[in-house]
């Protein structure tokens, strides 16, 4: 959901996933951004509500208060940049019991991640958003 913010180079940041959201089950769900500006720096931040918020030139899809997750690297091809870089975030059992989440419980995910040639000199690009509900 929502609207991606798109890069220096053209590219909407897309938010994608694979695995489960479970609490009991396999412990594999990763949120991933693909479409990334290659050897970026970035950062998944979460909340309970999603939003539709002017932010950075863009659109902010995850209502306050949100937290961030940690510091991630894109990767991608060598320069010159592009878009071939992608925002991996394992959301392990561990992580999503230590913040007290149950089954049933809904989050909002979105990526920010560094565009420093962005021409609207924010020098950051904001992904789409992705609302997930953990199961059992």
């Amino acid at each position: 959901y929502c609207t991606a913010k798109p890069s220096s180079q053209g590219c909407a940041p897309s938010v994608d996933w694979s695995g489960s959201p479970t609490l009991s089950g396999p412990d594999d769900f990763v949120v991933l951004c693909r479409q990334v500006l290659s050897n970026k720096n970035g950062i998944a931040f979460y909340g309970l509500a999603p939003a539709s918020l002017p932010a950075l030139g863009g659109t902010l899809c995850v209502a306050p208060p949100f937290q961030r997750g940690p510091a991630l690297a894109s990767g991608g091809n060598p320069p010159p940049e592009d878009c071939s870089g992608v925002l991996a975030w394992p959301v392990s059992q561990t992580f999503l019991k230590a913040h007290g989440w149950t089954a049933g419980t809904t989050l909002h995910v979105q990526f920010w991640s560094r565009d420093p040639a962005h021409p609207d000199g924010t020098g950051v690009s904001l992904s789409d958003a992705l609302r997930f509900e953990l199961c059992p």
